[in-house]
């Protein structure tokens, strides 16, 4: 597992490894793909900043989108209208028969009252480590059985996020089936470290380490231009 000091630095890592020395080449609904398997991370010191490449251009939207992004979370919003006006057309071809996303975390994470006692699987979370600091069921549930049906296009690709009180410090993990690292990873990670961040605060407790494990992390061939801009190897 590679260690890393900063997101930004962990991310261009894992865009230069796509790159270079990607595990498979694949072609999943036929678009052509670098693929690097069960791919894993740990940022030593996480902050919710953005990630930084070096490519001004990218950073701009990044920052824009990420803005929007946990707007749109924190007010559980799953209108596919309200996506592609706000952040990004592309939600309109995910949008379900009824209109909405289904990948909106704050909602799934923090909005969302299906765990036991009528709680939040975020609430479930936090109550675990006040309950017990040494547990290991402090996870929080993202992607639902609901999710899983025939034709659904937007199958939410993150699986859990995971804390654990270690060594003084709250430590989290999140755990995607799925990872696109130029239009996912970007925005994902700074989501899950602000997550780690609340938590920690929320608990009076340092933030401790982030890692990040993605059954698949990938690339499309459609954005390796990209990915070499932001990596600073072309104009």
């Amino acid at each position: 597992m590679d260690s890393f000091l900063t997101t930004s630095e962990a991310y261009l890592a894992a865009l230069a490894a796509l790159l270079d020395r990607p595990d498979w080449t694949v072609g999943p609904r036929g678009m052509a793909t670098r693929e690097l398997m069960n791919w894993q991370l740990v940022v030593e010191r996480p902050t919710s900043s953005l990630v930084v490449t070096a490519s001004a251009a990218r950073n701009a939207t990044i920052a824009r989108y990420c803005e929007t992004e946990r707007g749109l979370y924190l007010a559980g919003e799953r209108s596919a209208e309200v996506w592609a006006e706000r952040a990004s057309k592309f939600w309109l071809g995910l949008a379900n028969p009824d209109g909405t996303v289904n990948s909106n975390y704050g909602e799934l994470m923090m909005v969302r009252r299906d765990m036991p006692g009528g709680l939040t699987a975020w609430e479930w979370a936090r109550e675990s480590l006040v309950a017990d600091p040494d547990t290991r069921q402090a996870f929080v549930r993202v992607s639902r059985p609901e999710h899983q049906w025939r034709g659904n296009r937007d199958q939410v690709c993150t699986m859990h996020l995971h804390f654990m009180l270690r060594g003084g410090r709250l430590h989290a993990t999140a755990v995607m089936r799925s990872c696109d690292a130029v239009k996912g990873l970007a925005y994902d990670a700074p989501w899950f470290c602000w997550c780690l961040e609340v938590m920690a605060t929320s608990l009076a407790v340092p933030v401790g380490t982030y890692a990040h494990l993605a059954h698949s992390l990938h690339l499309y061939e459609r954005d390796v231009a990209l990915a070499e801009r932001m990596l600073g190897r072309s104009q």
